[in-house]
């Protein structure tokens, strides 16, 4: 390829020339040559300034062409409106989850663990992508009544309250996270084959004011081809005294941190960014699979410690544990107990949660530390937090709670976030979440937005921990037998009468 333009440059002593190309003209090009050269001018510069182009679903239509950037079935125009006006989607762009990833570019956008593609449609009729696209526009033909009408999903709503379900934390508004209801226990783990990021170079200050909010690191070679950027998001009543200490376990990614506690402030914290770079670039790079092992998550009795960061593939955390865990909104919450460990060490697995992501290249992690006194105090010394990424296999016994998974606990072709009576018992899950005594009923009021009631809607602390009576099996909702008295909850729930027959005929039919 030749480029040949003539220009006449007058009246000026210094000149900037600057080539703007897409890489899409350049994709087929294994070297860009530019020559330039030019009579009686001077002090003339050349700046070269390259855009590339990005094909996010790797589907190969560059974002620019295609009308499905995430190829989720969701058209761009849906996921990311011109709300701002500047008919520029990469610009204020819609971010639900606040994860850093545009909701165009995001396979999952409220972060709750299940692809929008699947949230997105009805869940007896779901259709899977077919991996053709005769037109080249980006969206699966499956999603297009014929190819080049450029339809896409048209995303359910399941709880009519105008949230569809793929931006909606609670799609069936039971008061339970669709994170909850989309998990799974089990007894296995396995990380043998995950790779391993070192963090044992020193980190190099890219941009900002050194350990400030805003600031951004760049942690070289982390793999033979992979840098990281560190960025600290947002700092509440913390002060970073060392980002990364490295005198014990130079590998492991390990932050210090001072916290100070107000009346306001009961939970100050800091948010770092890591982002996985090409070597010696900013050029973004996947892992397919990553396992982060959070070390020593411990406290005392006057504060604890605490982790909170984007909802993963799954989790796993040993039993017994002395470590907290909830579903927020905003991703898995990890609170440390009262003992309290010496060092920042990963010896002690009842404190450790493994935490693995898949297709990932950014993630938030929050380290804070919250308090049950009424006391408000710096802590004396930098805390501790401590994060491994290769394979830690020291639980004693393994307790490993897996999401993405559309979970029907009855088998009525519902999963459990779209069913409001999970175990067809005849009780909504709304219900038999919360205890009897303590019964909270919706509001029917969501200030913020994001499709959780506001009875629920809590801070951190977000949607119903559902409650277990028995303590034996299942928490209540999935449970046939609540209270493990051999009398069904479809009779004991429906006995309005108290003569230990059902008044209400079960019909299988919904």
């Amino acid at each position: 390829m030749v480029i040949s333009k003539t220009l006449t440059l007058m009246g000026k002593t210094t000149f900037i020339l600057r080539y703007f190309f897409s890489l899409k003209a350049l994709a087929l090009l294994a070297t860009l040559f530019l020559s330039l050269s030019f009579s009686s001018a001077n002090n003339l510069e050349s700046e070269l300034i390259v855009f590339y182009a990005v094909d996010t679903d790797g589907d190969g239509v560059f974002d620019e062409d295609d009308i499905d950037d995430d190829g989720d079935g969701i058209l761009d125009s849906k996921e990311d409106k011109n709300v701002d006006g500047d008919n520029d989607h990469t610009t204020n762009f819609t971010d639900t989850d606040g994860d850093g990833i545009a909701d165009y570019l995001d396979f999952d956008s409220d972060n709750d663990g299940i692809l929008d593609n699947i949230e997105a449609q009805a869940s007896k009729s779901i259709i899977v992508p077919s991996g053709i696209d005769i037109d080249k526009n980006g969206l699966d033909d499956v999603y297009e009544s014929s190819p080049g009408n450029g339809e896409g999903l048209n995303p359910v709503d399941t709880d009519s309250d105008g949230i569809p379900d793929y931006l909606d934390f609670d799609s069936d508004n039971d008061g339970i996270l669709d994170s909850l209801e989309s998990s799974e226990l089990s007894s296995d783990f396995d990380c043998e084959v995950v790779p391993k990021l070192n963090f044992s170079n020193i980190p190099t200050l890219e941009s900002g004011d050194a350990l400030s909010e805003g600031a951004i690191y760049r942690f070289s070679s982390i793999t033979d081809d992979l840098d990281a950027l560190v960025t600290i998001e947002k700092v509440v009543n913390g002060q970073i005294s060392t980002l990364d200490q490295n005198s014990v376990d130079p590998e492991f990614f390990k932050p210090e941190i001072q916290f100070t506690t107000t009346d306001e402030i009961r939970r100050p914290f800091v948010d770092l960014r890591i982002s996985m770079v090409k070597t010696g670039t900013d050029e973004i790079a996947f892992i397919e699979e990553l396992i982060a092992n959070f070390i020593d998550v411990d406290g005392n009795k006057q504060y604890q410690e605490f982790n909170r960061f984007d909802t993963p593939a799954s989790y796993t955390y040993d039993n017994p544990t002395d470590v907290g865990i909830n579903y927020t909104s905003g991703g898995l919450l990890i609170n440390g107990g009262m003992n309290e460990y010496d060092g920042i060490s990963n010896s002690h697995p009842s404190v450790n949660v493994a935490v693995e992501f898949v297709k990932i290249h950014t993630f938030v992690f929050r380290f804070g530390i919250e308090t049950q006194t009424s006391d408000n105090f710096t802590t004396n010394v930098p805390r501790q937090s401590g994060i491994q990424f290769s394979c830690l296999d020291n639980f004693l016994d393994p307790q490993t709670v897996s999401f993405s998974k559309d979970v029907d606990s009855d088998g009525d072709g519902y999963p459990d976030r779209v069913d409001i009576d999970s175990d067809n018992d005849g009780i909504p899950d709304n219900v038999e979440a919360q205890t009897t005594d303590g019964y909270i009923e919706p509001t029917n009021l969501d200030d913020d937005g994001d499709g959780l009631d506001n009875a629920y809607d809590n801070g951190d602390f977000e949607g119903l921990t559902p409650v277990n009576t028995d303590g034996t099996d299942n928490v209540d909702y999935l449970d046939d037998d609540s209270d493990n008295d051999t009398v069904a909850d479809n009779n004991e729930g429906n006995d309005f009468n108290f003569d230990g027959i059902a008044d209400q005929t079960f019909t299988g039919i919904d």
